[in-house]
């Protein structure tokens, strides 16, 4: 019979950071720069994933890092998740409420 673990959360601190761009080319150049400043290497990353309708983004990750870069899938650059919080907020950085929100 299979022990039973807790599930562990990543409670009092920040483990995955959200960067949105309008684009795929401001995402490959924050790719590029982060890849320099923490001197990573590109197979650090993984592939590209699209995520289709309702959202209609593309995401990339690296998982040792905890940073997700996202932006929309090509054609869809007006009807995409992100389109609001880059309209709102501009390209760049976004810290998620549920990672930085103690447990209850």
């Amino acid at each position: 019979m299979a022990t039973k673990r807790a599930l562990r959360q990543n409670v009092g601190r920040i483990d995955h950071v959200a960067f949105f761009y309008s684009s795929q080319e401001a995402l490959a150049d924050t790719q590029e720069k982060l890849s320099s400043i923490l001197n990573m290497d590109a197979d650090d990353w993984e592939e590209p994933v699209d995520l289709g309708a309702p959202l209609n983004i593309r995401t990339q990750l690296c998982w040792q890092a905890g940073l997700e870069l996202i932006c929309p899938v090509p054609g869809y650059e007006e009807d995409w998740y992100g389109a609001p919080l880059v309209a709102a907020r501009g390209e760049g950085l976004e810290i998620g409420r549920a990672s930085c929100r103690e447990r209850v």
